[in-house]
């Protein structure tokens, strides 16, 4: 990242004055922000199949409020797990910052993760209770309830169609983010599944299978399903993502070991080490650094080797080896899941141009205790926000 004074481009500006549009409020204890740059895609995805303003405006509604209770479904479960939730909507989605204050056991990780879809579900099922009520007819044949429902989509009636446009959306929402597929939410529970079966970090096995799904479905839909073209086009999109975040994370995957609970001494060791590699670093002592790190690498234990690892992480950083610095930090973080090492990890994949990598480690770092005004506030963190 370079450093000095930036001269301003008004026409650049006017071109991303969408992404500054934000509106705030609160969903009882949530938070909800919702950004310019999630309405302009509603709004261009609704514009590709509607002919009048109403049936868009219509449509960006059904999305909002599709997407903001599906993140409702995560931010209840992140709250019931002692976490502060924040939702944001943004892009083509939205994402629920759950900042729990606990490490979540595996099965927590996977309600959290499912929650959403299932969440989702509702504006559908009261879409189609909505419309039994309008049409009684539709109550008498409960086989093709849904198919029936859905098809009033076309119904003259504005209330008809919006309902049954929920009960679509709700549909195909959930049914997309149940995909195993990073990152919807049925990828991370790909993640957290095969992280626990194979008992270590598991991004990069992830991420390959992602893409070999997500490749295999948008063939079929290209080959076989002509009127579903967009779907087939983000699913080819995810591949070549992940195919990208796979090989990035193989060449930084990190060594894992298993770490016993640190005792007192072994906390003050680490923090008198870091204590004195930050100081060695901010007068430009690389080697006094790195003796700090050697003093604790030379532990047997894990929590100091964690330790020692984040040091040599920021003078990776430093010197600007941004990959070793992002290897560094997960073996760090693998180690000891502290806040700070995933930070790092993120701020390394940032300076890579890994983008991607880099939010799914400020996603850890908000998991495992980072406060998220902070990497908000941070200069060079708060742009993935």
């Amino acid at each position: 990242m370079r450093r000095g004074v930036r001269r301003r481009n008004p026409a650049a500006e006017r071109c991303t004055d969408y992404k500054r549009l934000v509106l705030h409020f609160r969903i009882g204890p949530f938070p909800v922000r919702v950004e310019g740059s999630f309405l302009l895609a509603a709004v261009v995805l609704g514009g590709l199949g509607m002919r009048s303003v109403a049936e868009i405006a219509s449509w960006v509604f059904v999305v909002f409020v599709s997407v903001l209770v599906h993140e409702l479904g995560h931010a209840m479960v992140g709250k019931s797990l002692g976490g502060r939730p924040e939702i944001v909507l943004r892009g083509m989605g939205g994402v629920t910052f759950s900042q729990l204050r606990t490490r979540p056991t595996w099965g927590q990780l996977i309600w959290l993760s499912v929650a959403g879809p299932l969440a989702g579900l509702l504006p559908g099922i009261v879409g189609v209770a909505v419309l039994i009520v309008r049409n009684p007819a539709l109550g008498a044949d409960a086989s093709h309830l849904w198919r029936h429902a859905v098809n009033l989509s076309f119904a003259p009636d504005p209330i008809d169609r919006l309902c049954a446009t929920f009960a679509e959306m709700s549909v195909i929402w959930t049914v997309f983010n149940l995909m195993p597929v990073q990152p919807l939410d049925g990828g991370h529970v790909l993640e957290i599944a095969l992280t626990a079966a194979r008992k270590k970090p598991s991004a990069v096995l992830a991420s390959w299978i992602s893409a070999g799904v997500a490749g295999s479905l948008a063939g079929l839909i290209f080959l076989g399903t002509s009127g579903w073209w967009m779907a087939g086009l983000f699913f080819l999109m995810m591949a070549l993502s992940n195919v990208t975040r796979a090989r990035a994370a193989q060449s930084a995957a990190p060594v894992v070991a298993k770490v016993e609970g640190p005792d007192g001494s072994a906390r003050a060791q680490v923090a008198a080490a870091l204590q004195t590699a930050r100081a060695a670093l901010q007068a430009q002592d690389i080697e006094g650094a790195l003796r700090a790190a050697a003093a604790l690498d030379a532990e047997p234990d894990g929590f100091r080797q964690a330790g020692a690892a984040r040091i040599r992480a920021g003078v990776a950083l430093m010197r600007g080896e941004n990959v070793e610095a992002g290897r560094q930090a997960g073996r760090a973080f693998s180690l000891c899941a502290d806040p700070e090492a995933a930070v790092v990890a993120a701020r390394a994949a940032l300076r890579a141009g890994q983008q991607e990598i880099a939010r799914t480690w400020l996603k850890r770092a908000l998991e495992t205790g980072a406060p998220v005004e902070a990497l908000r506030a941070d200069a060079e963190l708060g742009a993935l926000e």
